[in-house]
């Protein structure tokens, strides 16, 4: 499992002014020290509030920061909360879904985060067997991002250490459902330098979103389906309607 080290909110309050890359912000070292070799640079927001840089996490400073409301890493995005409309509806063959309002989203733009009963591994073990009969996925990794970067042999590979529940408790991110071209993707955003390994999974837009287009992510962390894989049962077909669409999340 990813460990930040040493990095508590006695440090985060040695932010000072705007938070320039030259100073001595203590969430701009963590940002450096996690995303650098993304080739991140600068904090994980551009100055419109836009995401910076996809797949990589973002570290917001916090009101535990003594900098002041001109820096640009203070913006609090996730914070703010959702700032566009959005609706759910009924589909004809995929349940309820999420749609953008009318107007355009552009690329970058903050959407929502997925929220639920945080539980440990074991306590999700038992609750994806209760949900097997069910075509509806509610569970997602809160440290999705550092099992991704593990070496498949590794036994961090796909080892969660908390993961969200959101059947019984949950908002609006709940009715995202998956495309094999999904159009939102989802960052972990620090808003508390000390809970290390309770990120908000926030999810942002990847590309510029049509009025009335529904919103999607990608249930599955692989790109391509393994060779010699079961028949897909029609319970499990996926219908994205995607033209690069794998047949199933």
């Amino acid at each position: 499992m990813h460990q930040f080290g040493a990095h508590t909110a006695s440090a985060a309050v040695r932010c000072v002014g705007g938070c320039r890359a030259t100073s001595a912000c203590s969430c701009f070292v963590q940002q450096q020290r996690e995303t650098a070799e993304n080739g991140v640079r600068f904090f994980g927001y551009k100055a419109n509030g836009l995401l910076a840089e996809a797949h990589v996490p973002v570290f917001e400073c916090t009101r535990n920061c003594s900098c002041s409301s001109e820096c640009r890493n203070k913006a609090s995005v996730v914070r703010k909360g959702l700032n566009v409309p959005l609706s759910i509806k009924k589909t004809q063959k995929k349940g309820w879904a999420l749609f953008n309002g009318t107007q355009a989203i552009p690329a970058g733009h903050y959407v929502g985060s997925y929220v639920g009963e945080v539980l440990t591994a074991t306590e999700a073990d038992e609750r994806e067997r209760q949900y097997c009969a069910s075509d509806r996925r509610y569970l997602f990794p809160l440290d999705f991002h550092y099992l991704t970067k593990a070496p498949r042999n590794s036994k961090l590979y796909e080892q969660s250490k908390r993961v969200i529940d959101s059947k019984r408790a949950g908002n609006y991110t709940r009715y995202l459902n998956h495309s094999c071209e999904p159009n939102l993707i989802a960052i972990p955003v620090y808003v508390r330098l000390t809970e290390e390994d309770l990120p908000r999974i926030a999810f942002f837009t990847s590309r510029i979103i049509r009025p009335e287009e529904e919103l999607c992510i990608s249930y599955s962390s692989a790109d391509i389906e393994e060779e010699g894989s079961e028949p897909i049962e029609e319970a499990d077909r996926c219908h994205c309607g995607a033209s690069s669409c794998k047949g199933k999340p």
